[in-house]
């Protein structure tokens, strides 16, 4: 089978990202959300997305640019959305219940040949697998943000995927200019968020701690660890606080005797999250955007 047509669900980081960098490569993308006001906000990410996608793809012409953004359709109307489609990538909220009612949705609406994959930051895929009808089309496909300066795609088995399938996922992701990390076993977080889910809550503990700035907490890394552009709070903005929350929710189901994670929730929800801010989509996270600070020449000085 050929991938052309994409539904990317959610219109968040982790959903506009996929949709956006899908089309520039030559796929009809269908961007959905249940919200007029999400898909609106969308597609002021999507041309958001064109400066630093370009200075990735420097090949790229105002034409491609412009053809790429017109293979982008934007919906509110699943069963609609859904029609023709070869590939769903779904980025809807960290909630199980959520992304089970999406998946029992697209089973109905959805033709039989469509691959389904999850971006999920940190469930298995087996947690939901069942809602989908179709377990051997069934898999993660994860994603780092900024997709185009970190073109990476996870590509992760349940136990019931077709091999085929896999196979066939990665070589999809290959042909989109992404490098196709290959995880055979579940793995909860994949390799990234493996690495990344902790370090990011031990940056935002110690801000929430009082320990010390959300400036030198990000300064302290960029300058250890040469060539970074950011530090785990400016990535945490580009993440969005939303995802965050639900991430830290995750942990603290798991680790119910540290209340840390709750304590980092508190501060985004009381500090951000309640005034609108969202992080780096929205123009505000701990750092004002679109030039941060943490980009000023001056701030590893």
């Amino acid at each position: 089978m050929k991938i052309q047509n994409i539904l990317a669900l959610g219109c968040g980081t982790m959903g506009s990202q996929p949709g956006f960098y899908y089309a520039m490569h030559g796929f009809n993308v269908t961007q959905f959300d249940i919200s007029e006001e999400a898909l609106a906000a969308c597609k002021a990410y999507h041309r958001r997305y064109v400066e630093p996608f370009r200075a990735a793809f420097p090949s790229f012409t105002d034409e491609d640019i412009d053809a790429g953004l017109a293979r982008i359709s934007y919906s509110s109307d699943l069963e609609v959305a859904a029609r023709d489609i070869d590939f769903v990538t779904e980025s809807v909220p960290e909630v199980l219940e959520i992304k089970q009612q999406v998946y029992a949705d697209l089973n109905r609406y959805c033709p039989a040949h469509t691959i389904f994959a999850t971006n999920t930051s940190t469930m298995a895929p087996s947690a939901m697998v069942e809602s989908t009808g179709r377990p051997e089309r069934f898999l993660a496909v994860h994603y780092a943000v900024g997709m185009w300066d970190s073109p990476i795609a996870e590509v992760m088995k349940h136990p019931g995927t077709d091999d085929a399938v896999f196979q066939e996922v990665v070589e999809f992701v290959q042909s989109s200019k992404l490098v196709p990390i290959k995880i055979e076993i579940e793995q909860p977080g994949y390799i990234i968020n493996s690495l990344l889910v902790p370090w990011l809550s031990a940056g935002l503990s110690l801000v929430v701690n009082g320990v010390s700035s959300h400036q030198d907490v990000d300064r302290t890394w960029m300058i250890c660890a040469q060539g970074m552009r950011m530090g785990p709070i400016g990535v945490i903005d580009q993440v969005g606080f939303e995802v965050s929350c639900n991430i830290h929710r995750l942990k603290a189901a798991e680790e119910p005797d540290n209340p840390q994670y709750q304590k980092n929730i508190d501060y985004l929800e009381e500090y951000f999250l309640s005034k609108g801010h969202t992080g780096a989509l929205s123009g505000q996270g701990f750092y004002s955007y679109p030039d941060p600070e943490y980009l000023e020449p001056g701030f590893l000085k």
